[in-house]
């Protein structure tokens, strides 16, 4: 059920890409939702099947997989990027115009969005208890 539905879900991005003519030149604004697409297949899933939510385990864990979490990424990126950058196989260059509003939120702004929210929420749900179903 669950690879059926992420097929109609992603195949509708594939077809919106691979039939519209300017697709290509727009699928910058639409990868957003396009990463949503096993997510929602994922709870679509979960609440067909077992009417709840419990299965998915999104209670915090210890610190150690946080910090784990955010480690990790980093030990295989880090030495990556300082290879590259050394080598002077790639540069880096700072955006310092921002021609258009849209790109202006979602690099600088969405950047902020994604780490302040979810810490908010977690400090919301600590305080007041998870809920109960």
């Amino acid at each position: 059920m669950f690879l059926g539905l992420l097929l109609v879900f992603s195949g509708a991005f594939y077809a919106f890409l691979f039939f519209v003519p300017d697709a290509p030149k727009r699928w910058l604004s639409l990868s957003g939702a396009f990463m949503w697409c096993p997510g929602v297949a994922a709870l679509l899933t979960q609440l067909a099947l077992h009417r709840n939510l419990r299965g998915f385990g999104w209670r915090p864990g210890g610190w150690r997989f946080h910090l784990l979490a955010y480690a990790v990424p980093l030990g295989f990126c880090v030495p990556v990027y300082a290879f590259v950058w050394m080598a002077g196989l790639g540069g880096f260059e700072a955006v310092t115009k921002h021609t258009d509003r849209r790109s202006f939120f979602t690099y600088e702004y969405g950047i902020g969005f994604a780490l302040v929210i979810p810490v908010i929420a977690y400090l919301f749900w600590r305080k007041r208890g998870a809920p109960q179903a």
